[in-house]
């Protein structure tokens, strides 16, 4: 690289002066602009998904039974979605991108959530999401798990479960080895026949294609 002269005022002298370091001078502020620019953009964070959930029990698409739950709970990612009723989607809500379950506490035919016909319930997928995406993760009849399903169909893992009551203990359900006391899974008879429980009947709602 060149050089260049400049006056030195002291002396009246021109002296050289090196043109590398010129030029490296308005890159130096490029690159310092580019990263303050990249920092500020538009907010995006590319380990950061939006995610809304969808009670899709009800889906006019699925024949036969379809379980009554409300969902009076739920958490995704370590985000809170809140109560979301049949056939509703929730307020969309940022997480970090990862994989989870969908953690929940649904209400049985009771849409005011109370605690006696409640029980925790989780998606039976885990669920993915990715940075910069947005999704709509549906929970029905085929994406669900819960503590008394029907004989032979695998109910919610403890690690699930556990982690349920620790997020609102406020419903006092029973320690995974009982689950099946609590009061929605000990089962009665609605007025139209069917099973609205589960330890009674083997059943939770008098459907064969199996709830939980």
């Amino acid at each position: 690289m060149g050089s260049t002269f400049k006056l030195n005022r002291a002396t009246h002298r021109y002296r050289p002066m090196n043109l590398s370091r010129l030029a490296a001078l308005p890159l130096s502020a490029f690159a310092l602009a580019s990263i303050v620019a990249c920092g500020s953009s538009d907010g995006d964070d590319p380990g950061v998904a939006t995610v809304q959930l969808k009670n899709d029990f009800g889906n006019p698409q699925i024949t036969g039974f379809q379980p009554p739950w409300t969902i009076c709970k739920s958490a995704y990612q370590g985000g809170q979605f809140g109560k979301i009723e049949i056939g509703q989607t929730s307020a969309a809500v940022q997480v970090p991108a990862g994989v989870d379950y969908v953690l929940m506490v649904a209400a049985w035919n009771d849409p005011t959530c109370s605690p006696e016909k409640s029980l925790p319930i989780s998606t039976k997928n885990v669920e993915e999401v990715v940075g910069g995406q947005t999704r709509t993760i549906a929970i029905g009849m085929t994406n669900h798990q819960g503590p008394c399903p029907p004989e032979g169909v695998p109910p919610i893992p403890l690690e699930q479960y556990n982690r349920i009551l620790q997020l609102w203990p406020e419903y006092g359900f029973k320690a995974y080895a009982e689950r099946a006391q609590n009061s929605q899974c000990a089962g009665s008879v609605t007025t139209d026949g069917g099973a609205e429980g589960g330890a009674d009947s083997g059943v939770e709602a008098g459907d064969d294609a199996g709830d939980p």
